[in-house]
């Protein structure tokens, strides 16, 4: 009698402590895309702030200035970041809404023209870091709306 009730008990952990393992290494993904998130948002925000003018709408990575020893943003994507994580930075213009100037997500309109304002002073960033898990891609995304207030 006992072996069996040991037996059931046995057959009743593996599959929960299967499952905590599995969630336990979904975690540590998401933590350390997490803390790339961050990372890629603070770079192009510092980078906004020091050359407002030199960077327009596409797609960055942040790249270490050898010369400078400073960060800039270059075309592309972060690729193979820890041999897991690929890292986007979009960068787009702010196009606000006619009526209460709120920014709109150039995800609603984008290809199509602003359906409302282009403000010059604005940049919407939008960093995307993705990964593979068990054959699953996932994706975590952050937004940022970034001011020029330089010459005001």
């Amino acid at each position: 009698m006992s072996i069996v009730v040991l037996s059931m008990v046995v057959l009743s952990v593996f599959p929960m402590l299967s499952f905590l393992l599995k969630r336990s290494e979904r975690s540590r993904y998401e933590a350390r895309a997490g803390v790339l998130l961050q990372e890629a948002m603070e770079i192009s925000y510092n980078v906004l702030l020091s050359g407002w003018d030199s960077y327009t709408e596409g797609e960055y990575k942040p790249a270490l200035d050898a010369v400078t020893n400073r960060w800039v943003l270059v075309s592309g994507e972060d690729t193979n970041l820890e041999t897991r994580f690929s890292r986007t930075i979009k960068i787009s213009y702010v196009c606000r809404d006619l009526e209460g100037g709120k920014p709109i997500d150039p995800e609603i309109f984008e290809p199509n023209p602003c359906p409302g304002i282009l403000d010059a002073k604005s940049k919407w960033i939008k960093t995307t870091v993705s990964w593979d898990e068990a054959g699953e891609v996932k994706k975590t995304s952050a937004n940022l709306l970034a001011l020029d207030l330089s010459n005001d």
